[in-house]
This record gives structure tokens, sequence and C-alpha cells, in this order.
């Protein structure tokens, strides 16, 4: 097209300076054919040009409706699964995050301490709005109420994290700094993990209801505390999915 666009600039320009001089040795009616060639083919490529830019428009509004709707969901499961992961282990919490893990990862490496991770993770969810979520991951870390409780007592937990002193051995009435979000569930006893999938499972099953769930031997890895837990959410959760059917398969 940019060949025929010269080629018509040119001829135009023949044209024009030699329309009085033009010899009989110059067929007249071939160079005006060609005109009218360059010029359909000049509207055609506008019309394809039109058609190009429309199409992009369409695609991008396509685009910013689905990840318009798909944040909704995001941010309804994610809330949801906050919630029931809450019920089910009192002293975890779990979020989702949208991205790789090792985008969470990478915030540890740029600040080593809790606050500045927790903060960090924190303002990158204000960031995920309306933009594309190819990849979803778990957080998860101890409560504060939790380290706070157990700082005394627990050798795994630094005295330092609650406020306290070495010499003092964490007995001070500070209370418990943020503690580091984690992106691996491998911290997490089988029990706990079990949990964590359920959450997602029901907070899933809350937005979009599926007509039929089985839990095969969900109780497998779980306690009786951990069991009674797991019967009363599910039995919350599939009160107002009246059409969905739960068949749960225990190991007795």
């Amino acid at each position: 097209l940019k060949v025929l666009e010269q080629t018509h600039t040119a001829l135009q320009k023949a044209l024009s300076e030699s329309s009085e001089n033009i010899g009989p040795d110059v067929d007249v009616s071939a160079l005006a054919a060609k005109q009218n060639q360059l010029s359909e083919f000049l509207q055609k490529r506008e019309t394809i040009d039109n058609a190009i830019r429309k199409l992009r428009e369409e695609i991008a509004a396509s685009e910013h409706k689905k990840n318009t709707a798909n944040q909704k969901a995001f941010d309804a499961i994610s809330a949801t699964f906050a919630e029931y992961f809450a019920t089910l282990a009192p002293s975890k919490e779990a979020q989702l995050r949208i991205g790789s893990p090792d985008s969470s990862a990478s915030h540890r490496k740029r600040g080593g301490d809790a606050d500045k991770q927790l903060s960090d993770l924190d303002r990158s969810d204000s960031s995920n709005t309306a933009a594309a979520i190819d990849q979803v991951h778990f957080v998860v870390r101890t409560r504060r109420s939790a380290v706070s409780s157990n700082s005394v007592h627990s050798s795994a937990i630094s005295p330092m994290e609650c406020g306290g002193s070495e010499e003092s051995g964490g007995g001070s009435d500070q209370p418990c700094a943020p503690v580091a979000w984690k992106t691996s569930t491998n911290e997490l006893s089988g029990g706990q993990r079990t949990l964590l999938g359920l959450a997602f499972v029901l907070s899933i099953a809350k937005y979009q209801p599926s007509p039929v769930y089985i839990l095969d031997e969900v109780d497998a890895a779980l306690d009786e505390g951990n069991q009674a837990r797991v019967a009363t959410l599910v039995s919350q959760a599939r009160a107002p999915l009246n059409k969905s059917v739960f068949v749960l398969p225990l190991i007795l």
C-alpha cells in the first residue's frame, strides 16, 4: 500500500505538471485507469483500517469487562475464604493474593521486618483493580494473639516478636508486632492444609455454587476439634445453597 501511495502521488504530480504537454505517445487513458485503481485501493485500505480499529476497541472493552468480573469474583471469594479459614483455624490467618507466590516472596527480599512485609503486601492488593488475574495463591501467618499467648512457652517463637527482651524472656506487656505473611504452606500441619483447601472450596461454592460437592475423607487428617469445626462450617455454608448436594464420605 505504501508503494501504491507513492506511485499515486508521483502520477498526480506528473499529471498536474505535464497535463498540457502530453505527447501523442503517452496513453492518457491508461494513466487514468491506474489512478482510478489506486483510488480504489486507498478506499479499501481505509475500510480495513476502520475495521481493525473497531475490532481493537471491542477487544479492549471485552478485556475490561472480563477483568472487572474476575476482580469482583476474586474480592468476594477472598473475603469469604479469609472468614471461613478463621473459623476453621482460629490460631492462623490466611488470604488469597493475586499473582504468583514469587511475586509476594520478592517483597520479603526488599525488607526484613514484618511491618514492611505486611504493608507491601497490603499495598499490592490496592493496585489490583480491574487488572488481569492470571494466578492466585495463598498467604498464611500465625495470628498475633496466638504469638502473644505462646511466646513465653514456645522456644520456636522469638521473644523479640512481642516486644520482650532476651533477658526478660519476652514477658512484656507491649503488643506483638505484625507477623510476616508466608507464601509457603509447609509450616502448616496436614490438618491445617485440609482446612485451607476446604475453606477455599466452600468460598467458591458460596460465590458460584455447583450441583454436587464430594468431600472424600475430608476428616482424614483432622482431630475431633477440627472435625467439629468442619461439620459446623459445612452445615452453615450449605444452608443458602439449597440446590447443591454435599457428599462427605468419612473415616470412622
